[in-house]
């Protein structure tokens, strides 16, 4: 089953009922308009919320194996809290990166898959995931937003990211959501410089390191924060970040992350930093030097080029 977004709608706009020059009684104003046409209904002096058309599953063919039954999505009360896992060639960690988080800190975890080479999908099918599969490679940003769209639909009103390659700790997933369910943040992402640590005796290499510390310090400088990293990969979004925030006209590649939270940032959102412990194996994903400089450059870049969606190029 291929699944396509939602048609782009615009939003309908509050109309502003005042009292005339006239000076009319509020109600024999509202009463003219109703009767001129102005106002047919109740919908029209009324916020709607509508999610913009999915250009990325346009772009990315998408198909559901093993789905459950998809339920409406509702306005909650409770948190529901979506675990989302952009998945790559993860058979030999995916099971022991969901194993390690914490029993009781999530509602339900979703895998997409984009079209790995090795039996990642099988492996979550078996585990009796909710999956998602690209019938083609997207790209790193392609699959998250895939993550965010279907999170949003399955109702979530609080989406973590942890990698399947278990290169992030699991165990943090708890520390993430905390912020953003009490109620102090709209976005969290977990630091590995945090408190003065130094993720190289994770395991992290020179260059990634020193490329971080680098490309962090400018981009502070820039936006007038004070983080101590803005490439961690593990994430966690209020669902209020994720339909404010046009993701969908974001990279399909690495870059997908400095423009999502600069964005997040310009747009207002209170975005804190969670100190996390640094892991690097042979299993964990990683991108090469030349591909690295790449990604710093962009994500300079995109620091001094991305707006909130109407009041700037992206």
């Amino acid at each position: 089953m291929r699944l396509l977004g939602p048609m782009d709608e615009p939003a309908l706009r509050p109309r502003a009922c005042s009292q005339g020059a006239n000076n009319k009684p509020r109600w024999m104003a509202i009463w003219s308009m109703i009767a001129s046409g102005q106002v047919r209904s109740s919908k029209n002096i009324a916020f709607s919320s509508t999610q913009p058309q999915s250009r990325g599953a346009e772009k990315v063919g998408i198909t559901v194996t093993d789905p459950p039954k998809q339920p409406q999505r509702v306005l909650r009360r409770e948190d529901f809290t979506v675990v989302v896992m952009p998945a790559y060639n993860a058979e030999g960690t995916i099971q022991k990166t969901v194993e390690a988080i914490p029993a009781g800190s999530f509602e339900h975890i979703l895998v997409v898959d984009d079209a790995s080479a090795d039996h990642t999908v099988a492996v979550a099918r078996e585990m009796g995931l909710d999956v998602r599969v690209h019938e083609q490679n997207g790209g790193y940003g392609a699959n998250q937003k895939t993550c965010y769209r279907e999170a949003l639909k399955l109702g979530a009103t609080v989406v973590a990211m942890v990698h399947p390659d278990y290169q992030y700790d699991p165990t943090a997933v708890p520390a993430l959501t905390a912020a953003i369910k009490d109620g102090t943040a709209d976005m969290t992402f977990g630091s590995r410089f945090a408190n003065g640590s130094d993720p190289r005796k994770g395991g992290m290499p020179q260059y990634r390191y020193w490329g971080n510390r680098l490309t962090t310090w400018v981009e502070n400088l820039i936006l007038g924060t004070h983080f101590t990293e803005m490439h961690s990969g593990m994430r966690a979004y209020s669902s209020a970040v994720l339909e404010a925030v046009d993701f969908e006209s974001f990279s399909d590649d690495f870059v997908f992350d400095t423009q999502f939270m600069v964005a997040a940032h310009r747009l207002g959102f209170r975005i804190a930093e969670v100190p996390i412990p640094t892991r690097y194996t042979e299993e964990s994903s990683s991108i090469g030097i030349r591909r690295s400089v790449r990604y710093v450059a962009e994500s300079v870049k995109a620091c001094l080029t991305v707006r909130p969606k109407g009041s700037g190029p992206i």
